[in-house]
């Protein structure tokens, strides 16, 4: 199954339980509110296009929050290897929760691709070849190597926005996310301004 714009969460992402940096459980339904919603799906902890794709949406988190938007991280590792990249990225303070699935669960719900060509492919080892160029280094396997990462925007419980990473070490850029957020938030905004505007009967 793949997730669609337009489409709603399926239950079995809902369902999926997940564990935070201490190890604490909870499902996926929990996790999620009924606000708009961006979830970052990381492939494993270790990679240098999880790192990228933080370092590619940090920027605007902060702003994104102010309209709204909160910002969740899965990736699929064990807790520890959680904590330790929220430590690499210094994360610490920003509008942000994160999570992992070590069984990849969440990722495989969502529709995300588990594959060894956008890993091992000849465009994946070409991009990687670039980013270590660009002072990315892969760390040790922190989670499933093969497992591809994605970002999808929520609103509520419906699907406004998705994107998978192309290959492994190529992040989603930011410019789609932060376009699909505003607008997002934006219509948001201007419904619930027109629902207070109604008169009490």
């Amino acid at each position: 199954m793949t997730l669609e714009i337009g489409s709603e969460v399926p239950s079995e992402l809902l369902g999926v339980e997940v564990l935070d940096a201490e190890g604490g459980a909870q499902t996926f339904q929990t996790v999620l509110g009924d606000v708009a919603t961006l979830l970052v799906f990381l492939r494993h902890f270790g990679c240098t296009g999880c790192a990228q794709q933080l370092d590619v949406l940090v920027p605007h988190l902060s702003s994104l929050h102010e309209l709204g938007l909160e910002t969740v991280l899965l990736g699929s590792g064990e807790p520890h290897h959680l904590a330790a990249f929220l430590e690499r990225q210094r994360l610490d303070g920003y509008p942000l929760r994160a999570f992992t699935d070590p069984q990849a669960g969440a990722h495989r719900a969502a529709g995300l691709s588990r594959s060894a060509w956008r890993v091992f492919g000849p465009s994946a080892l070409a991009r990687e070849v670039v980013v270590r160029g660009m002072g990315y280094t892969s760390g040790h396997k922190e989670g499933d190597v093969l497992q591809s990462g994605g970002v999808v925007l929520l609103r509520g419980r419906t699907v406004v926005f998705f994107r998978q990473a192309r290959v492994a070490a190529e992040p989603v850029p930011a410019a789609p996310i932060v376009t699909a957020a505003v607008t997002t938030l934006s219509t948001g905004l201007v419904e619930a301004a027109r629902v207070s505007s109604h008169p009490v009967i």
